[in-house]
């Protein structure tokens, strides 16, 4: 609610990654119950360390912000996905908005605001 109060959601992104998001939430948490986590995490620690290090590139570099909209329905798939079988929405779905040059207000507000939906709705597959 306060990213909203304070202008920092983006309607065109929120919506971008609201049900590709909600889609990766169902599919991931379905297939937790086939495949192992622990295999996943080296992959996304590898992701996630790749994603540290370009943020850090592009923070000391001064670099315009940019609208990013060509990958975004598949990153929110991926991203809820890893998120339901013990990843993280955030770091993945953020970072790589960032790393791409999205405005930061716009993209932790927005990203924030989608997570509430991605949570809620893969928590509940994975418990139903």
């Amino acid at each position: 609610m306060s990213h909203h109060a304070f202008g920092n959601i983006n309607k065109n992104l929120f919506f971008k990654l609201l049900l590709p998001g909600i889609m990766g939430a169902f599919v991931g948490a379905y297939l937790l119950t086939q495949i192992s986590a622990d295999a996943m995490k080296p992959w996304i620690a590898i992701y996630l360390l790749l994603m540290g290090v370009v943020l850090i590139i592009k923070a000391v570099r001064s670099l315009p912000a940019q609208t990013v909209s060509s990958h975004v329905k598949p990153l929110a798939f991926f991203g809820a996905f890893i998120d339901a079988i013990g990843g993280g929405w955030r770091p993945i779905v953020g970072s790589t908005l960032l790393a791409c040059g999205s405005p930061f207000p716009e993209t932790v507000g927005s990203v924030n605001a989608v997570e509430f939906f991605v949570t809620f709705l893969g928590f509940h597959r994975h418990w139903s």
